[in-house]
Formats: C-alpha cells, structure tokens, sequence
C-alpha cells in the first residue's frame, strides 16, 4: 500500500525530520490532493507544521480558478494554512519569449520559494511518483540530453533556505490514484493533461503502458536507475572538476583559451563532463535545446585535421580552433583595424603587447647585425616614406627576401600556423603607397636597392621582455 511504501521511503532517504516545517505544492490534481492528504496523516507522528502553496497559471480561465477555490477549500476544511497565487503566466510568456512550460514552472517556483523564505519552511514538498519519472528519463534520452538530466526527477535538492523534497517517488500513479479512492478524496482533473499535443502526454498514454505490460515492475526499476546514475555521475562529476581546475583556462580580450592538448589528455568519461563545465562557465544561463550534440561536436575539433575552424553553439557562443587551442567567444572574435605612421627614430607601442624600434642605419658594420624576421634592414628610397604599420587587408601580398615573385599573406600565415583569430590584428609595416616592406616576427621581404635608398634598421620586441 502506499502508506508503507512512502513512509518506509522517507525513512530510507531521509526526507522529513521531526518538527520540520512544511510546504506542500498542491495543484488540485490526483497526485498532489493524495500527497496531501498523507502528509496531514503524517503530520502528528513527525510533529510537522504543514502549510499548501497553489498557484493558478491563468491559462484556462474559470476553469483553473475553480481548482484555486477547490484546494484553497480543502485546506480550509482540514485548517491548513493556504497560500495561493493567481499569477498571469501568458502575459510572463509575452514578456519573456519563454515556451508555456518554462515560464510555468519559473512563476510556479518562484512562488514556493518567497514563502519559504518568509515563513523560514525547511521543506518543500511535491508529488512527483514513479511514473513522473520514468517518463522525465525516457524523455531525456530522446532528446539527447546529458549528464545529470539523464537521471531524472532527484528524491531530494536543495531548495531556497531549504530541500525540496518528493517522497511520492517510491509509489506508481495507479498506486495514488487506488489511494484517492480508499480515501474517497474527489481531485480535480486538468484537461490539457490529455492532449495529445504536449510530448510527456503522449509518453505517458502510450509509451508507459507498453512498459509496465513487459514488467510490472519497470517503474521501480528505472527509478533505481535514477538512483544509481546519480550517485555514479556525482562521484565522476568531482573527478571533472579536479580536471576542469588543471585545465588552465584563460581569459583573454573577452575569449577564454582551452589548451587542446591538456583537454585532449582528459578520459573521454570525463573529457565530456569537462566540456560540460566549461559552458555551464560560460552560459550564464543554460540553452534549452542544448544537448550531447553539442559536446560531440567540441570533441570532434580535438582531432579535426584543419587547424583552423569553427563551431556555433546555442545563443551566440562559437568554439574556434586554432591550431593549439581551442577559443570559446560569444560573437565574432573582436578585429580592431589600425594604421600608423611608425617613430623614425623611436619606438612605436602595438596593441598586440609588441613594440617596433627603428633607427637610421649607416650600413658601415653590417657584419656584426643579425638580420631575421625580428630584426633587419630595410632599404628603402626617401620618397616612399613614412614607413606605416597596419592591419592586414584581403589581397595582400609580399616578395620574399632571396625570392623572385610575389607571394599571398593568408598563406604564409598558414604556413606558419599563426591562429586564425590573429591573422587580422598582425603588423604589416608598408611604405606610404602600402607597399609591404616587412612582416615583423615573421617574413624579411625583398627590397629594390636605389641610388637615394636609405637604410633603416627595424626591431620587433615583446614589451617588458
């Protein structure tokens, strides 16, 4: 009978204490009138305070106002305190785009934890049973989702000051309902729970009752399932945290830098949770539609052949690969186009952290000057000057030193597998028709010697190296 079984069920998980102070969520349907009803016959023996919340989402007009009159008189009968809520969650939708389930649920629960708070309740009480959740977890599994959604509705969590709790999860729904009748309760029904429009309607019509016709006790099974999986999932979720804390992440200029190796190095059971954490970081609030797929596809880039592409995720998050790294940036990656007339002689600062030196060169003791892509000279004839240092533009291309043709930009960037999200922002020192002269740190480029040409010796440094 249910009264054991739910009793015996608190007992085994701890739910209620003595003296606990209760909120019931009680919408007016089966589940929660049953739920209760146990809880008054409980109340004495544990010395409980029980008090109801009900909210009336104000989707179905008179009709969800006459479930408002119909509990807040129950509890008038039984000298239970009522605490109802008639809150317009249509307009909520209007206002915040979110679909009627959500927006349900975040007015719904708002509502249980101010008075939670105001009345300092420890426990918040709801009637989710057995087949509440077989079919949360089967749904899950059909839409993909990961981690901990995979396990369904918990026993129990931590609540505004206090736990939510729903000790209900030790009976099926035939079970309640055989209750309600032994009790003669008279709950209402709610007409959209039969429409076949909402998918844990059509699960629950048909795909349950082929279920429990293979076993009897399927319901009892997945829910120890449940069980299992959350104590499996919270000792594997600690070990991706220790991961996720070596990992290094870094935040730069408004992206944060995973290191491929260090991800790569994390087990696949673990390597998903750590990707897991890096967007619950990330995502200030969780994407709906967010799913296994998701992850997968930042998998895949740890071995992806091309060194430089890129991932859209939900709500404007990108993932982008950069050869070593992989970059997480909401947006586009922030370009800041420059041109400068460089310090001749001084020292022009970049925004990049790097810093070009120049100086007059007389050409007398070339033998003691290492030319490289870091440091050279430049010949250059007077009316070409000033030199200027710019961003790279799409056409680019150079001559390189000792060759005779020209060659493209982007593809000396390749070839020396510069990240893609700094391609944009490299200095390119040109003369004043934009003719490259120079890529510093990366390519001396062929210059034509001329009567008048003056030579001009160029460093590039890393600031306070």
């Amino acid at each position: 009978m249910l009264e054991s079984k739910v009793s015996a069920f608190i007992k085994q998980k701890q739910l209620i204490d003595p003296g606990d102070s209760c909120l019931v969520g009680v919408s007016g349907g089966p589940d929660s009138i049953a739920l209760l009803a146990y809880m008054k016959e409980l109340a004495p023996a544990y010395g409980l305070t029980i008090m109801v919340a009900h909210v009336d989402h104000m989707f179905r007009g008179e009709e969800s106002y006459q479930d408002y009159r119909y509990v807040e008189g129950m509890c008038d009968r039984w000298n239970i305190p009522f605490m109802g809520a008639r809150i317009d969650v249509p307009k909520h939708i209007r206002q915040t785009g979110k679909n009627a389930q959500q927006a349900s649920r975040d007015c719904r629960y708002a509502h249980y934890e101010a008075i939670m708070k105001k009345y300092s309740v420890k426990k918040l009480i709801l009637a989710h049973h057995l087949d509440d959740q077989a079919e949360t977890i089967l749904m899950n599994l059909v839409r993909g989702s990961t981690g901990k959604a995979r396990m369904g509705i918990p026993v129990k969590r931590p609540f505004a000051d206090g736990m939510l709790i729903r000790p209900f999860l030790a009976v099926t729904r035939d079970e309640v309902m055989d209750y309600c009748e032994r009790m003669n309760l008279s709950p209402r029904f709610d007409p959209s729970n039969e429409k076949d429009v909402y998918t844990r309607n059509r699960f629950r019509k048909y795909i349950l009752p082929i279920i429990k016709k293979e076993n009897k006790q399927a319901m009892n099974h997945i829910q120890r399932f449940s069980e299992e999986l959350e104590l499996d999932e919270d000792y594997l979720q600690s070990l991706a945290q220790e991961k996720f804390e070596k990992l290094g992440m870094m935040q730069e200029n408004g992206k944060w830098i995973v290191e491929i190796a260090r991800l790569s190095e994390v087990p696949k059971p673990l390597q998903r949770r750590v990707i897991q954490l890096i967007l619950n970081y990330l995502y200030q609030v969780k994407p709906f539609v967010f799913s296994y797929v998701h992850i997968d596809s930042i998998q895949s880039l740890l071995v992806e052949s091309d060194p430089s592409i890129s991932l859209q995720l939900p709500l404007g998050l990108r993932v982008t690969k950069t050869y070593e790294r992989l970059l997480f940036h909401f947006g586009e990656l922030p370009v800041s186009s420059y041109s400068n007339e460089l310090c001749m002689p001084g020292i022009t600062v970049l925004g990049n952290g790097y810093a070009i030196e120049t100086a007059l060169w007389d050409g007398t003791v070339e033998d003691v000057f290492q030319e490289s892509a870091n440091a050279c000279i430049i010949p250059i004839a007077k009316d070409r000057l000033p030199l200027l240092v710019r961003n790279r533009l799409d056409g680019d291309r150079y001559k390189p030193k000792g060759f005779a043709g020209h060659k493209k930009l982007k593809k000396l960037f390749i070839e020396r597998k510069i990240p893609i999200h700094l391609r944009d922002s490299w200095p390119i020192v040109t003369d004043k028709n934009g003719a490259i002269v120079w890529i510093p740190g990366l390519q001396q480029v062929s210059a034509e010697h001329s009567p008048n040409a003056i030579y001009i010796m160029v460093k590039y440094t890393e600031l306070n190296s």
